[in-house]
């Protein structure tokens, strides 16, 4: 089964498929899986403001209950995530939302992703900033504090659409491992993740297609103009004079969604030099930039 989204506005679209499965061993299974044996459950529901499919595999029939399980229960966070973090009905982003200057509780998965924003925050001097320019503060203005509590120095409006779906995509991905899944593959809109088995991933850019590898890695693809971008996602933006990005169609690949998710927003705004820096520290790879 192939899925499609779209890449930019020109109607060019990423498509994933399943690479041929050999050469492939993971710290799941004890000896190379048989491709003819591996028990396969893929799965595809709306979620996080598109079409999510996750695909999970078990070295054999034998797995058949246990790969369907983490199956489900990887939806399941999936909809933890949306429910903690929607940009207008999240739970713990209303909070920080409507906090100013007192200390106040999130869930440990909301304070973990705030934790590799703030990384990336500093690792970007600033370009990425979930922290909407139509409030005074920024992520430098919210302070992270032990127990999972944080407290925001200055008024905030933050909006987790250019990092939240990746961070969702990596946890799913952490339970099918955690499962014992031989591999498995997580596709929210434009971002992907696979592990153990190598898939196949083809980005049409219109007037030609790149085919590009994923194993143990995400892709991430973003686009300045987005038709199908959710009505609650506020854009891209950078919090300086500049007004329009050095890029406006960007595909990262990372070790992770969620930085890959997050970078493809720097690229847009950063100069060469400045992006190879970045995916440097992160361990990335620029795969389109125009």
């Amino acid at each position: 089964m192939f899925t499609k989204l779209n890449l930019n506005a020109n109607d060019s679209q990423l498509y994933v498929g399943s690479a041929p499965m050999t050469s492939t061993l993971t710290k799941n299974c004890s000896q190379m899986p048989d491709p003819n044996a591996l028990f396969t459950v893929q799965r595809a529901r709306p979620s996080m403001g598109t079409l999510c499919i996750i695909e999970a595999h078990g070295a054999s029939d034998e797995n058949a209950f246990e790969v369907k399980s983490a199956v489900e229960d990887a939806f399941q966070l999936l909809k933890r995530i949306e429910m903690l973090m929607h940009p207008v009905h999240g739970i713990d982003l209303s909070r920080i939302n409507r906090s100013i200057s007192h200390v106040i509780d999130v869930d440990a998965m909301t304070w973990r992703l705030l934790q590799l924003i703030k990384q990336i925050h500093n690792a970007s001097d600033g370009v990425f900033d979930p922290c909407l320019p139509t409030h005074e503060g920024t992520m430098h203005d919210v302070e992270l504090l032990p127990e999972h509590q944080l407290i925001c120095h200055a008024p905030v409006m933050m909006d987790l659409g250019g990092i939240a779906k990746g961070f969702a995509i990596d946890l799913a991905i952490e339970h099918l491992q955690a499962a014992g899944c031989c591999g498995g593959l997580v596709n929210a809109g434009g971002d992907v993740r696979a592990f153990g088995i190598a898939q196949e991933i083809y980005i049409n850019k219109g007037d030609e297609i790149l085919r590009w590898s994923l194993q143990d890695q995400a892709l991430a693809v973003s686009q300045y103009i987005n038709r199908d971008r959710p009505s609650e996602h506020q854009g891209y933006y950078l919090r300086n004079s500049q007004t329009s990005p050095l890029y406006c169609h960007v595909a990262v690949s990372a070790p992770s969604a969620a930085v890959a998710d997050a970078l493809t927003k720097c690229v847009m705004w950063n100069s060469v030099d400045r992006n190879q820096q970045l995916c440097q520290t992160f361990n990335a790879s620029i795969v389109v930039a125009e």
